[in-house]
């Protein structure tokens, strides 16, 4: 409760909690509390919601700028590369004339085997694959089949004008294409065909 303040009319301090004057008799209302200002609360409020706001363009901007760099530095980015074959030809030493041999003859991005996936069609049948690119192994089917073997020329690791495939065990008289996929989107990226 508030201080009952003086009394009114000798001006005697009263002390608090008086609800009455101990002179003259004077009777005080018990003093209400002011409702806290609406007005600071208003300024909290806003200042909280600027905070919260600043925080979430933040976050969004740094997840934004997260995606865009990774992409860039991720080694596969999401958009794929184009490439271009050398012409085919039987591969020297092949055993029965039925492995043939064509080479990367340009592509414009220098990434990991990894990011590429290959299969081998025969006509519009699938006869391997999709198989993930390795260097310096049987990358489909087995040596008895037709099978694929891709040779990385400069050893890099990489996907490379030069780099080597030798489809093997191909049968006569068939048209064979090898079907190279961009990783990430599974998208077909480039075709090589050959008539055997």
């Amino acid at each position: 409760m508030m201080p009952a303040g003086t009394c009114p009319y000798d001006g005697t301090p009263i002390p608090m909690g008086t609800l009455q004057c101990p002179r003259c008799g004077t009777r005080f209302a018990p003093a209400v509390a002011a409702p806290p200002s609406s007005d600071g609360s208003k300024v909290v409020t806003i200042v909280v919601v600027v905070i919260v706001v600043m925080v979430a363009l933040t976050v969004g901007s740094a997840a934004v700028l997260y995606i865009m760099v990774s992409g860039l530095i991720g080694g596969g980015g999401t958009s794929s590369p184009t490439m271009s074959w050398t012409g085919a030809a039987i591969a020297p030493g092949s055993p029965g004339g039925d492995d043939w041999e064509f080479r990367v003859a340009s592509i414009d991005q220098n990434v990991d085997l990894g990011n590429y996936r290959v299969s081998i069609l025969r006509g519009t049948s699938i006869v391997d694959g999709p198989e993930t690119l390795r260097n310096g192994v049987l990358v489909l089917g087995t040596a008895g089949t037709t099978h694929l073997n891709v040779t990385d020329l400069d050893g890099g690791g990489r996907l490379s004008a030069g780099d080597t495939f030798i489809l093997g065990n191909a049968q006569s008289g068939q048209t064979y294409h090898l079907v190279v996929l961009w990783a990430a989107s599974g998208n077909e990226i480039s075709r090589r065909t050959i008539n055997t």
